[in-house]
This record gives structure tokens, C-alpha cells and sequence, in this order.
């Protein structure tokens, strides 16, 4: 998916402006993947409430492993939309040199660190709630891309295996999860270029979440925090 600040037209029969050895002076349009995993996202919440609501009426919800497998997608699904944002707020606001080393950098030292090249005014505390559930949702998908099973004798357990803090979500906490690209992207987005703020308009758009607020209003399960 491509995105432009402007569309420009070629008349038939113009003579093309040469671009070789000139640098550009702004970007003027983008890939916008983050569009595409915000429509994930959003196809994966309706399955996921779709499902919880035929599931809750023969099984226990928070215990059933379909439902585990779709809070899984959604955590993953959240995290490469956080990271997609940030990689194309900062690639938007760097020189190409520069923000191949920023690349390198972690997507929450992104976020916490290095978000203010994007925007001065932006701040984003570990220890506020937002800057809490962007935590969690890493240490959720970390859990996920380098799983490690438990292993056990019948005495004893051999090795430990890691935790699982996505499997037992509410659908809350699910919300919640879904709402942090939104909240990061309006404090990120708010006063910058017409580029960067569209990020946020274009994934807002995509993740109204009203409908599933309603969905999960009427049916609640445990709260457990990781």
C-alpha cells in the first residue's frame, strides 16, 4: 500500500526530470504496511469475540486453547503494528545513515528512547499505564517468538520453559492491548508532519473499537495480571 501527501500527474508527452545525483529534499509518500497489520488486527479481534461468544456457550472462555491461539495473533499482531509505526515515524524524521542505525535499536528503546526525533513534545513514561502495556506486550511476544517448553520427569521438573502472560487474558485486557498502537500514535503524531500525523488517522480508522468494547461488556472473564 503506497501513501502520498499529493498526487502528482505526468502529461503525455512531458520530458521526465532527470533524478539521478539529486537528493531529495522531503519525503513525499510512503509504503504503508502499518495500514495492512492494523487491518489484520482488526479482522483478528471480530473472529476473536466471534468466536469467544459461540465457544463461551459449551466451554469455560479463558480455558479453551482456540481462544489462547487468537490472543496470541492479537499480541503479535499488536507488537508488529508498534513497531511498524515507530520504524516509519523515525525513518520519516532521519537521514537514510542515521536511521540505519536506529533500525537496530529495540522497538521499546524506540518508543521510550528515541521517539522524540519524531516529535519533542513526546513523552512516554515505563511507568505509566501506556508505557506499561508496551512493556507487556514485548514481554508477550518475546514469550511467543522464542517459546520454550517445559520439560518434566516424573519426579521433577528438568527445564523450566517459559511463561505465558498472553494465554489467559480477559477480554479486557484484550481491548486493552488492542487500544495501545492508537494511544501511542496520538501523543506520537500529534503536531508533526502531514506524513507522520496520517499514521495516526490511518490506523484510528481501521481500529474503532466500539463494537468490540460492546462485545466485551457482556461477556467478562478473570482479570489475570502478568
Amino acid at each position: 500500500m503506497r501513501q502520498q501527501e499529493e498526487l502528482k500527474i505526468t502529461m503525455p508527452g512531458a520530458k521526465a526530470i532527470p533524478t539521478a545525483n539529486v537528493k531529495p529534499t522531503k519525503p513525499s509518500g510512503l509504503t504503508a504496511q502499518y495500514v495492512t497489520i492494523a487491518i489484520a488486527l482488526r479482522i483478528a479481534l471480530f473472529e476473536y469475540f466471534d468466536r469467544s461468544t459461540l465457544i463461551a456457550k459449551r466451554y469455560s472462555v479463558d480455558g479453551n486453547e482456540e481462544l489462547e491461539a487468537r490472543r496470541l495473533t492479537i499480541v503479535l499482531l499488536v507488537a508488529a503494528l508498534c513497531e511498524s509505526c515507530i520504524n516509519t515515524a523515525l525513518a520519516l524524521s532521519s537521514e537514510p545513515n542515521e536511521f540505519k542505525t536506529l533500525e537496530r535499536k529495540p522497538t521499546l528503546s524506540k518508543w521510550f528512547d528515541e521517539a522524540k526525533r519524531v516529535n519533542p513534545k513526546f513523552q512516554l513514561d515505563r511507568l505509566s499505564a501506556v508505557g506499561f502495556e508496551l512493556a507487556f506486550v514485548f514481554d508477550c511476544r518475546n514469550s511467543i517468538t522464542h517459546a520454550k517448553a517445559e520439560v518434566y520427569s516424573e519426579t521433577s521438573t528438568i527445564h523450566s520453559g517459559n511463561h505465558t502472560p498472553w494465554a489467559a487474558m480477559s477480554h479486557d485486557r484484550v481491548l486493552s492491548v488492542a487500544k495501545l498502537p492508537i494511544a501511542l500514535l496520538n501523543d506520537l503524531c500529534s503536531g508533526t508532519a502531514p506524513l507522520i500525523a496520517s499514521m495516526s488517522s490511518g490506523v484510528a480508522w481501521q481500529l474503532s473499537l466500539h463494537e468490540f468494547e460492546e462485545r466485551s461488556s457482556v461477556q467478562r472473564a478473570p482479570e489475570i495480571n502478568p
